[in-house]
Protein backbone atom coordinates (compact mmCIF):
# COMPACT_ATOMS: atom_id res chain seq x y z
CA UNK A 1 0.00 0.00 0.00
CA UNK A 2 1.14 3.56 -1.15
CA UNK A 3 0.72 6.12 1.68
CA UNK A 4 1.38 10.04 0.68
CA UNK A 5 3.81 11.75 2.34
CA UNK A 6 4.59 15.57 2.99
CA UNK A 7 7.77 15.60 5.06
CA UNK A 8 10.96 13.56 5.72
CA UNK A 9 10.92 12.99 9.46
CA UNK A 10 14.36 11.97 10.94
CA UNK A 11 15.40 11.33 14.42
CA UNK A 12 18.87 12.15 15.72
CA UNK A 13 20.42 12.44 18.83
CA UNK A 14 20.30 15.88 19.98
CA UNK A 15 24.05 16.08 19.75
CA UNK A 16 23.80 15.31 15.78
CA UNK A 17 21.01 17.76 14.98
CA UNK A 18 23.81 21.03 14.48
CA UNK A 19 25.95 18.46 11.76
CA UNK A 20 23.24 17.44 10.54
CA UNK A 21 21.51 20.44 9.91
CA UNK A 22 24.95 21.66 8.50
CA UNK A 23 24.60 19.11 5.92
CA UNK A 24 21.27 19.74 4.80
CA UNK A 25 22.12 23.73 4.61
CA UNK A 26 24.85 22.86 2.24
CA UNK A 27 22.57 20.96 0.13
CA UNK A 28 20.43 23.77 -0.69
CA UNK A 29 18.20 22.88 2.06
CA UNK A 30 16.88 26.24 4.64
CA UNK A 31 14.60 26.68 7.16
CA UNK A 32 11.02 27.06 6.10
CA UNK A 33 10.62 30.12 9.02
CA UNK A 34 13.00 32.05 10.99
CA UNK A 35 12.34 30.29 14.95
CA UNK A 36 15.33 32.28 16.58
CA UNK A 37 17.80 34.46 15.79
CA UNK A 38 19.75 35.19 19.19
CA UNK A 39 21.28 32.68 21.16
CA UNK A 40 19.07 32.70 23.89
CA UNK A 41 16.45 32.40 21.79
CA UNK A 42 17.89 28.92 20.21
CA UNK A 43 18.20 27.72 23.65
CA UNK A 44 14.76 28.30 24.50
CA UNK A 45 13.80 26.93 21.29
CA UNK A 46 16.04 23.69 21.96
CA UNK A 47 14.46 22.82 25.16
CA UNK A 48 10.65 23.91 24.04
CA UNK A 49 10.50 22.21 20.92
CA UNK A 50 11.27 19.04 18.79
CA UNK A 51 12.27 19.96 15.43
CA UNK A 52 13.66 21.99 12.49
CA UNK A 53 11.38 22.33 9.57
CA UNK A 54 13.62 22.41 6.43
CA UNK A 55 12.69 23.21 2.74
CA UNK A 56 14.16 22.46 -0.80
CA UNK A 57 12.77 25.07 -3.07
CA UNK A 58 14.28 23.66 -6.55
CA UNK A 59 13.33 19.35 -5.05
CA UNK A 60 9.97 20.83 -3.16
CA UNK A 61 11.14 18.30 -0.32
CA UNK A 62 10.63 19.03 3.46
CA UNK A 63 12.86 17.92 5.72
CA UNK A 64 12.15 17.62 9.91
CA UNK A 65 15.01 16.80 11.65
CA UNK A 66 13.56 15.91 15.25
CA UNK A 67 16.11 15.65 18.78
CA UNK A 68 12.73 14.65 20.13
CA UNK A 69 9.98 13.52 18.79
CA UNK A 70 7.17 15.30 20.44
CA UNK A 71 7.05 18.47 22.06
CA UNK A 72 5.71 16.93 24.93
CA UNK A 73 8.28 14.07 25.09
CA UNK A 74 9.52 14.70 28.31
CA UNK A 75 6.08 14.74 30.15
CA UNK A 76 4.88 11.89 28.15
CA UNK A 77 7.91 9.19 29.11
CA UNK A 78 8.78 8.71 25.80
CA UNK A 79 12.92 8.67 26.17
CA UNK A 80 15.23 8.81 23.25
CA UNK A 81 17.34 6.24 24.89
CA UNK A 82 14.57 3.54 24.74
CA UNK A 83 13.10 4.23 21.59
CA UNK A 84 17.08 4.18 19.89
CA UNK A 85 17.02 1.00 22.01
CA UNK A 86 14.06 -1.00 20.76
CA UNK A 87 14.75 0.64 16.65
CA UNK A 88 15.06 -2.08 14.12
CA UNK A 89 17.82 -1.60 11.13
CA UNK A 90 16.24 -1.67 7.47
CA UNK A 91 18.59 -1.20 4.38
CA UNK A 92 17.35 1.51 1.62
CA UNK A 93 19.15 2.22 -1.19
CA UNK A 94 22.14 0.67 0.08
CA UNK A 95 22.15 2.04 3.73
CA UNK A 96 21.21 0.71 6.96
CA UNK A 97 18.53 2.85 8.19
CA UNK A 98 17.06 2.65 11.78
CA UNK A 99 13.44 2.66 12.44
CA UNK A 100 10.93 2.98 15.49
CA UNK A 101 9.89 -0.54 16.53
CA UNK A 102 6.61 -1.20 15.94
CA UNK A 103 5.36 -0.50 19.21
CA UNK A 104 6.85 2.95 19.36
CA UNK A 105 5.85 4.08 15.97
CA UNK A 106 2.19 2.60 16.78
CA UNK A 107 2.20 4.86 19.91
CA UNK A 108 3.89 8.52 18.55
CA UNK A 109 0.68 7.74 15.85
CA UNK A 110 -1.67 7.97 18.71
CA UNK A 111 -0.26 10.33 20.30
CA UNK A 112 0.81 12.90 17.79
CA UNK A 113 -2.90 12.34 16.17
CA UNK A 114 -4.41 13.34 19.43
CA UNK A 115 -2.16 15.97 19.53
CA UNK A 116 -3.00 17.24 16.63
CA UNK A 117 -7.00 16.66 17.59
CA UNK A 118 -7.05 13.90 14.59
CA UNK A 119 -7.48 16.71 11.97
CA UNK A 120 -5.86 14.84 9.07
CA UNK A 121 -8.24 11.47 8.65
CA UNK A 122 -5.14 10.23 7.18
CA UNK A 123 -3.37 10.08 10.40
CA UNK A 124 -6.48 7.89 11.33
CA UNK A 125 -6.26 5.93 8.78
CA UNK A 126 -2.56 5.19 9.45
CA UNK A 127 -3.87 3.96 12.47
CA UNK A 128 -6.39 1.30 11.19
CA UNK A 129 -3.87 0.05 8.39
CA UNK A 130 -1.37 -0.81 11.20
CA UNK A 131 -4.03 -3.05 13.07
CA UNK A 132 -5.10 -4.83 10.00
CA UNK A 133 -1.26 -5.52 9.51
CA UNK A 134 -0.59 -6.57 12.85
CA UNK A 135 -1.73 -9.92 14.73
CA UNK A 136 -4.62 -9.40 17.26
CA UNK A 137 -2.62 -9.08 20.32
CA UNK A 138 -0.64 -6.10 18.85
CA UNK A 139 -3.60 -3.70 20.01
CA UNK A 140 -3.58 -5.06 23.91
CA UNK A 141 -0.10 -5.34 24.17
CA UNK A 142 0.46 -1.69 22.63
CA UNK A 143 -1.95 -0.26 25.33
CA UNK A 144 0.25 -2.13 27.81
CA UNK A 145 2.95 -0.37 26.95
CA UNK A 146 1.21 2.63 26.98
CA UNK A 147 -0.21 2.46 30.20
CA UNK A 148 3.20 2.45 31.19
CA UNK A 149 4.38 5.64 29.91
CA UNK A 150 1.59 7.60 30.77
CA UNK A 151 -0.46 7.95 27.15
CA UNK A 152 -3.47 5.64 27.99
CA UNK A 153 -6.62 7.63 26.99
CA UNK A 154 -4.12 8.47 23.94
CA UNK A 155 -3.86 5.37 22.47
CA UNK A 156 -7.98 4.71 23.48
CA UNK A 157 -8.93 7.83 22.12
CA UNK A 158 -7.30 6.39 18.77
CA UNK A 159 -8.67 3.09 18.68
CA UNK A 160 -12.08 4.29 19.99
CA UNK A 161 -12.09 6.32 16.82
CA UNK A 162 -11.30 4.08 14.46
CA UNK A 163 -13.41 1.43 15.98
CA UNK A 164 -15.97 3.78 14.61
CA UNK A 165 -15.42 5.52 11.28
CA UNK A 166 -13.09 2.45 10.02
CA UNK A 167 -14.72 -0.55 11.47
CA UNK A 168 -11.86 -2.06 13.43
CA UNK A 169 -12.77 -4.53 15.82
CA UNK A 170 -11.13 -4.00 19.21
CA UNK A 171 -10.86 -6.34 21.77
CA UNK A 172 -12.96 -7.05 24.41
CA UNK A 173 -10.66 -5.88 27.22
CA UNK A 174 -10.29 -2.76 24.65
CA UNK A 175 -13.67 -2.25 24.64
CA UNK A 176 -14.34 -2.45 28.38
CA UNK A 177 -11.70 -0.32 29.05
CA UNK A 178 -12.89 2.65 26.63
CA UNK A 179 -16.78 2.22 28.86
CA UNK A 180 -14.95 2.19 32.00
CA UNK A 181 -13.06 5.57 30.98
CA UNK A 182 -15.45 8.83 30.52
CA UNK A 183 -12.71 11.06 29.91
CA UNK A 184 -11.57 8.75 26.35
CA UNK A 185 -15.21 8.89 25.02
CA UNK A 186 -15.00 13.26 25.96
CA UNK A 187 -11.72 13.24 24.22
CA UNK A 188 -13.55 11.38 21.14
CA UNK A 189 -16.22 13.71 21.13
CA UNK A 190 -13.82 16.78 20.92
CA UNK A 191 -12.00 15.26 18.14
CA UNK A 192 -15.15 14.68 16.09
CA UNK A 193 -16.24 18.45 16.62
CA UNK A 194 -12.66 19.24 15.20
CA UNK A 195 -13.13 17.25 12.39
CA UNK A 196 -16.54 18.51 11.64
CA UNK A 197 -15.34 22.01 11.74
CA UNK A 198 -12.49 21.13 8.91
CA UNK A 199 -15.41 21.00 6.57
CA UNK A 200 -16.43 24.50 6.55
CA UNK A 201 -12.94 25.84 6.49
CA UNK A 202 -13.75 26.74 2.81
CA UNK A 203 -17.07 29.14 4.31
CA UNK A 204 -14.26 30.31 6.67
CA UNK A 205 -16.53 33.83 8.15
CA UNK A 206 -14.83 37.36 8.56
CA UNK A 207 -14.23 38.65 12.19
CA UNK A 208 -17.47 38.65 14.06
CA UNK A 209 -18.47 38.13 17.24
CA UNK A 210 -19.60 34.42 16.41
CA UNK A 211 -16.41 33.75 14.93
CA UNK A 212 -14.78 34.89 18.17
CA UNK A 213 -17.10 32.75 20.59
CA UNK A 214 -15.80 29.49 17.81
CA UNK A 215 -12.31 30.55 18.14
CA UNK A 216 -12.94 30.52 21.90
CA UNK A 217 -14.68 27.46 22.34
CA UNK A 218 -11.60 25.70 20.06
CA UNK A 219 -9.43 27.27 22.58
CA UNK A 220 -11.41 25.74 25.51
CA UNK A 221 -11.84 22.16 23.80
CA UNK A 222 -7.79 21.83 23.26
CA UNK A 223 -7.23 22.74 26.98
CA UNK A 224 -10.31 20.05 27.87
CA UNK A 225 -8.62 17.53 25.89
CA UNK A 226 -5.07 18.32 27.14
CA UNK A 227 -6.39 17.65 30.45
CA UNK A 228 -7.99 14.43 29.81
CA UNK A 229 -5.03 12.92 27.91
CA UNK A 230 -3.58 13.10 31.19
CA UNK A 231 -3.26 15.76 33.63
CA UNK A 232 -2.63 18.94 34.86
CA UNK A 233 0.89 19.06 33.21
CA UNK A 234 -0.32 18.46 29.97
CA UNK A 235 -2.51 21.67 30.71
CA UNK A 236 0.53 23.48 32.26
CA UNK A 237 2.82 22.67 29.22
CA UNK A 238 -0.04 23.66 26.87
CA UNK A 239 -0.45 26.61 28.52
CA UNK A 240 3.38 27.50 28.25
CA UNK A 241 3.65 27.19 24.74
CA UNK A 242 1.73 30.29 24.24
CA UNK A 243 4.30 32.33 26.29
CA UNK A 244 7.23 30.62 24.25
CA UNK A 245 6.79 31.30 20.46
CA UNK A 246 9.22 31.70 17.51
CA UNK A 247 6.54 33.66 16.17
CA UNK A 248 6.06 36.53 18.51
CA UNK A 249 10.17 36.57 18.14
CA UNK A 250 9.64 37.48 14.45
CA UNK A 251 7.59 40.55 15.51
CA UNK A 252 9.24 41.87 18.21
CA UNK A 253 11.51 40.47 20.82
CA UNK A 254 13.57 41.79 24.17
CA UNK A 255 16.80 42.10 24.23
CA UNK A 256 18.56 38.19 26.23
CA UNK A 257 19.98 40.55 28.53
CA UNK A 258 16.03 40.88 29.37
CA UNK A 259 14.61 38.24 27.97
CA UNK A 260 12.26 37.59 30.57
CA UNK A 261 10.32 40.55 29.29
CA UNK A 262 9.62 38.27 26.47
CA UNK A 263 6.99 35.96 28.54
CA UNK A 264 5.33 39.62 30.13
CA UNK A 265 5.05 40.62 26.58
CA UNK A 266 3.84 37.32 25.01
CA UNK A 267 -0.56 37.83 25.16
CA UNK A 268 -0.09 41.03 23.84
CA UNK A 269 1.53 39.29 20.92
CA UNK A 270 -0.26 36.30 21.34
CA UNK A 271 -3.93 39.07 21.04
CA UNK A 272 -1.65 40.28 17.70
CA UNK A 273 -1.38 36.87 15.94
CA UNK A 274 -5.29 35.99 16.61
CA UNK A 275 -6.46 38.92 15.19
CA UNK A 276 -3.95 38.78 12.17
CA UNK A 277 -5.55 35.06 10.81
CA UNK A 278 -8.77 36.84 11.23
CA UNK A 279 -7.50 39.71 8.75
CA UNK A 280 -6.10 36.79 6.40
CA UNK A 281 -9.50 35.51 6.32
CA UNK A 282 -11.10 38.56 5.20
CA UNK A 283 -8.98 38.82 2.26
Amino acid sequence: MQRVCHDIDLLLEPAQIEKAYSILYDEGYRMMEEVYATPKQKEVYLANFHHYCLYHETKDIIVELHWRLLATQNILSFPNAELWKNAWVEKISGINIRLLSKYDNFLYLCVHGGQHQWKRLFWLNDIAVVIHQEEPRFITEAYDLSKQRGIGNYVLQALQLASVLYKIILPASIIEEIARKDSVSHLSKIALVHMNALLSLDKQEPFSLKTLREKVSSFWLHYTSSYYYGDLKNVVHEAKAYFINPAYWSVFAFPDKVFLLNYVAAPFLWGYHFFQKFKKSDL
